[in-house]
């Protein structure tokens, strides 16, 4: 008998490991930080890519405006890029096609940049009433302007880089309830404005066409004048036009001085400003007159200069000249003085013909031009404006005459 034991192996299994004990702490803050970078990614999307603000903002102001009944209709667009209108309407007009793009916010805040590609509106009507709420000049208000105005001059630009590709306006009515007037103004067209820090503003080309006035820029020849406005004002822009008023004006700069050369009124008026700083005015035979129905100076003959001294105080020098007022000749008296709005002295012009003198009196010191008549022997106010238009009494001219003197007066002061 075989007593030899069969040997069997029991088959060996590892022991697992023991899992490692922990509670996911790491996964869950990747997924919480995840969460919080997709919720401020999303939005900072709607912020600056979608037009949920804008949308927000226009429901405020629509809100605040509901006695005008303004509404803010097609909206879309976004901070990063601009936005647009299908149409604006509210009590006194509407606007339609209205777009306004641009660089971005973020230029603004971070590169001190703004960059206008476009503002556009396709169409717009617009109604006001020229009698309703006129109110008197403030002097306080006006001398605090004054104040703000010689302060602000020295005031460094808030960007580094200010830039308009294009502004497009175009069929653009506007309509004087009172009155019935009409300004119509097809088209508005300005492009290429960059105005940089350091370097020499660029205006860019400006097209205006209106029943009202007309402007063109272009590009003049030679290198001090860096632009060329052609202005046309026209008897619809103001009742007392009574002919288109044509003003052709170059402006430049050299040494780092503004420069301009401005004619007028077929070119017999020049007004003049070279690099030293000096302001001419020269006229030729202006017939004033001949272009407003008003009270002015034909045959005008005269040459001043406002000079700057050292210590930047203005002379104005008016060197003698003529003039016609109605039939009367006048000659202006020569004139010099240290510029002041408180203490300037008054321009005057003198008509002598025998025993008769007249005296024109500029109030130079006025907002409003009004100018001072006083005669030798003393007249009436009617009686002398019908003796320098008429060389007759007033009671002898026709009523016409009469009824265009008597607004004539409104322009003059008369001493009794």
């Amino acid at each position: 008998m075989n007593d030899t034991l069969t040997y069997r192996p029991e088959p060996f299994e590892r022991p697992d490991k023991p899992a490692k004990k922990g509670c996911g702490c790491g996964s869950f803050i990747i997924a919480f930080l995840v969460f919080v970078v997709a919720i401020i990614a999303s939005i900072w999307i709607i912020i600056m890519h979608t037009s949920v603000p804008l949308r927000f903002v226009a429901d405020l102001i629509e809100d605040s405006s509901k006695s005008s009944n303004l509404k803010l209709t097609g909206l879309s667009g976004s901070l990063y890029s601009g936005l647009s209108f299908k149409k604006v309407t509210w009590n006194d007009g509407e606007i339609t096609d209205m777009r306004f793009r641009y660089s971005g916010l973020m230029d603004v805040i971070n590169r001190d940049e703004l960059i206008i590609h476009e503002m556009h509106i396709g169409s717009a009507t617009i109604h006001y009433d020229s009698t309703a709420d006129k109110t008197q000049d403030d002097p306080s208000t006006s001398s605090s302007g004054s104040s703000t105005a010689s302060t602000g001059s020295s005031s460094e630009p808030p960007l580094k880089l200010f830039q308009i590709d294009r502004v497009s306006l175009n069929k653009i009515i506007i309509k004087d309830r009172a009155t019935g007037k009409t300004i119509d103004i097809p088209k508005i067209q300005w492009t290429g404005f960059k105005a940089e820090k350091g370097a020499d503003i660029q205006f860019g080309d400006l097209v205006a066409n209106s029943d009202h006035l007309v402007i063109k820029t272009s590009n003049p020849p030679g290198f001090v004048y860096k632009k060329r406005f052609e202005i046309n004002l026209l008897p619809k822009l103001d009742d007392r036009i009574l002919k288109p008023i044509k003003i052709d004006a170059h402006l430049g700069e050299k040494d780092k001085q503004t420069v301009y050369d401005i004619k007028a009124f077929d070119e017999t008026v020049i007004i003049s400003k070279d690099k030293s700083g000096d302001q001419k005015i020269k006229t030729k035979d202006a017939n004033l007159a001949d272009f407003f129905d008003a009270p002015l100076p034909n045959k005008l003959k005269f040459e001043s200069s406002e000079t700057k001294s050292a210590t930047e105080e203005t002379t104005i020098t008016i060197n003698s000249g003529t003039f016609l007022l109605g039939t009367k000749a006048f000659e202006i008296q020569p004139l010099s003085f240290t510029k002041d709005t408180s203490t300037n002295p008054n321009l005057i012009a003198i008509h002598r013909a025998g025993e008769t003198e007249i005296r024109y009196e500029a109030l130079m010191n006025q907002k409003d031009f009004k100018a001072k008549l006083t005669s030798t022997p003393a007249m009436s106010p009617e009686n002398l404006l019908a003796f320098i238009y008429h060389e007759r009494e007033f009671s002898t001219i026709s009523k016409p005459d009469q009824e265009r003197l008597r607004k004539y007066m409104t322009w003059f002061t008369f001493t009794k």
